[in-house]
């Protein structure tokens, strides 16, 4: 029995469903077992720079197979999953790569162990060094020695642990964690609380949006909501430096506001955001915006009366929220985030049967915001189904505190 580890990464469709999926494949696979995973990294892309961000992870198997029959194992699950081979370093639904084979050294017409790029690779050193930093080439060069040398010029973040899911075929899933995104709503360079549908401030609760991220961060957020306010209104992003700023804290943040043209989700990705919220114009920029960018565009429907909401959430349009969820999931958008706007900042708990019904009928992950005051209300959304929840005043006012119920 040998063990091995593989290099899965992924820029195109949903991206976190397309690792998992080449997991579950590779797992029923006679001969291989998966042992461990890494967490999932975003990192930014090598060789041909414009194209969507991958995610990558490591994983070690055990496995009876032999090198060459582990890499047509590897082919043939990309083949499956769609991937094409038509530019060196381009874009690809699925790329599984064959990086350590115990001891070996393999330098073939086809396959190359230890994987020529590792030494090189930020993106595959760091989950690899997660894994085991002691893992050893056959030159006797150690992992954590390579990454140690390797250079930070390329982004490579985390997003997502180790036991974001279970292992399939592993030794024992852990149950995923809804995620828990403090919001951060911006107006003329300060954190506010906005009227919802006015957009405009009601309750200053910072001079610096940046001294809230950061306090978010140390009390264990994972993801942040940033929302500009000026941008809702004028149409287009205003507080692309505050952006910045705020992307530097050290996690992952999505931003809202005023996104209405594929060149605007361009600005607001450059300025550092993971994910980019469509709101007004999204089902004319959806098919080519999820094209593009993947998972790192998501559709933010603001819902009230049974009706989403447009221009900044001062106009009810005719959709209704679960129809035009699905015809932006048909179109690409593999995330929605769903705000029930007569409850947005009220703290008069979530509409949790409704948003549990739009969850069962899109199929595609939800995000909920909308009248969170405690715990409880937690709990409930949890029961939902929705992948993470959006909270502010509650947070803001002290009637929750993050580092307890994260």
């Amino acid at each position: 029995m040998s063990r091995a580890y593989l290099g899965l990464g992924s820029n195109l469709g949903d991206r976190l469903t397309m690792l998992r999926e080449a997991e579950t494949r590779l797992a029923a696979v006679p001969g291989v077992r998966i042992l461990a995973r890494s967490s999932i990294y975003e990192t930014e892309p090598v060789g041909l720079v414009s194209q969507p961000w991958f995610f990558n992870r490591v994983l070690l198997i055990e496995t009876t197979l032999d090198p060459h029959a582990l890499l047509d194992v590897l082919q043939r699950v990309e083949d499956g999953l769609g991937r094409t081979r038509t530019v060196r370093w381009g874009p690809r639904m699925i790329d599984l790569d064959l990086l350590l084979y115990d001891q070996r050294i393999v330098d073939s017409d086809r396959l190359r162990i230890p994987h020529p790029e590792l030494p090189h690779r930020r993106f595959v050193l760091l989950p690899l060094a997660e894994l085991d930093p002691d893992a050893c080439l056959p030159d006797g060069r150690l992992v954590r020695d390579l990454l140690a040398v390797v250079g930070d010029d390329q982004i490579v973040r985390k997003i997502a642990s180790s036991q974001e899911w279970p292992v399939p075929g592993g030794a024992g899933p852990a149950e995923s964690r809804m995620e828990i995104i403090p919001a951060i709503d911006v107006w003329r360079g300060r954190c506010v609380r906005f009227v919802p549908g006015d957009a405009r401030p009601q309750t200053v609760y910072a001079d610096d949006p940046v001294e809230s991220a950061t306090r978010w961060v140390r009390e264990g957020a994972r993801w942040l909501h940033v929302v500009d306010l000026e941008g809702t209104l004028t149409g287009h992003p205003v507080q692309l430096d505050l952006i910045r700023s705020i992307a530097a804290v050290g996690v992952p943040i999505q931003v809202d506001g005023g996104v209405r043209a594929v060149s605007h989700l361009e600005e607001v990705l450059d300025a550092g955001a993971a994910r980019v919220l469509l709101g007004t114009d999204a089902l004319t920029l959806a098919e080519e915006a999820s094209r593009q960018f993947g998972e790192r565009v998501a559709v933010s429907l603001g819902v009230r009366d049974g009706r989403v909401a447009v221009e900044g959430w001062t106009v009810l349009s005719a959709a209704d929220p679960i129809s035009l969820g699905k015809m932006l999931a048909a179109r690409g958008i593999c995330r929605l985030v769903y705000t029930d706007i007569a409850r947005d900042g009220t703290l008069a708990g979530p509409d949790a049967p409704t948003i549990g019904a739009f969850v069962r009928a899109v199929a595609v992950p939800v995000i909920a915001a909308g009248g969170v005051a405690s715990e409880a209300d937690l709990a409930a959304l949890a029961r939902t189904g929705v992948e993470g929840v959006i909270v502010g005043r509650a947070l803001y006012e002290g009637r929750m505190h993050l580092s307890k119920v994260l």
